[in-house]
């Protein structure tokens, strides 16, 4: 169910060199999520952290299903 509901946001991601790598925690419907840079991928094309919240939110909107955390690239780098 959430794969489908993520599909246009992880479309969107992957147009720009990135995927979504994602855990659901069923029991209290929290997904986390971490957006990876594949070799290539377009730092300039990343919109800010708010805006991608807002974008995962609104693909689960209805469905139970909330955001716990979302982290970008530069996260991972420390950065």
């Amino acid at each position: 169910m959430v794969a489908a509901l993520i599909s246009g946001f992880c479309s969107a991601l992957e147009r720009d060199g990135y995927q979504l790598e994602w855990t659901l925690d069923e029991q209290n419907g929290i997904l986390d999520a971490s957006v990876v840079a594949n070799a290539g991928a377009c730092e300039e094309c990343l919109v800010p952290k708010q805006v991608m919240l807002h974008m995962l939110d609104s693909a689960l909107r209805g469905s139970g299903v909330r955001v716990g955390a979302l982290r970008l690239p530069s996260e991972a780098k420390g950065s």
